[in-house]
């Protein structure tokens, strides 16, 4: 199911990147990449928690995690076109809302979350989240 899940939210944001102008380059978890010498770009991850069964019957799987988008700027050119990308992010998954693929449909618990700011010498980096959960 984490194959599904993952390509649930990657193909998401990958539409919505490609989507703008110029292109936001994305970084997937083990994929070759180089990042942008110039220009902001997205790394994403899948957290994935433990699966539960809360049936007596054991016939459902909950698969529960979160979904980590690190929105990557240039270092020295402040926090607007972070904020921006955040912002936007935000608002392409909505709480409640539902990404179907491979015929599932992953639900959004959460909304994203921004988490603090990171910096060091090459980039300033906002970590942001939400919780999914699949049942199946």
């Amino acid at each position: 199911m984490k194959t599904i899940i993952r390509a649930a939210f990657e193909k998401t944001l990958a539409d919505w990147a490609a989507a703008q102008t110029p292109k936001i380059p994305v970084a997937y978890e083990n994929v070759a990449f180089t990042p942008p010498a110039t220009g902001p770009y997205l790394r994403c991850f899948l957290l994935p928690a433990d699966t539960a069964d809360n049936t007596m019957a054991g016939q459902l799987s909950e698969y529960r995690g979160l979904f980590q988008v690190n929105v990557v700027c240039p270092a020295g050119t402040g926090p607007t076109a972070a904020e921006a990308l955040t912002a936007a992010i935000t608002a392409l998954y909505p709480a409640k809302s539902r990404l179907s693929f491979g015929g599932q449909a992953v639900m959004i618990a959460t909304p994203m979350r921004e988490r603090p700011a990171l910096q060091d010498v090459n980039a300033f980096v906002i970590p942001m989240d939400c919780k999914y959960c699949l049942v199946v």
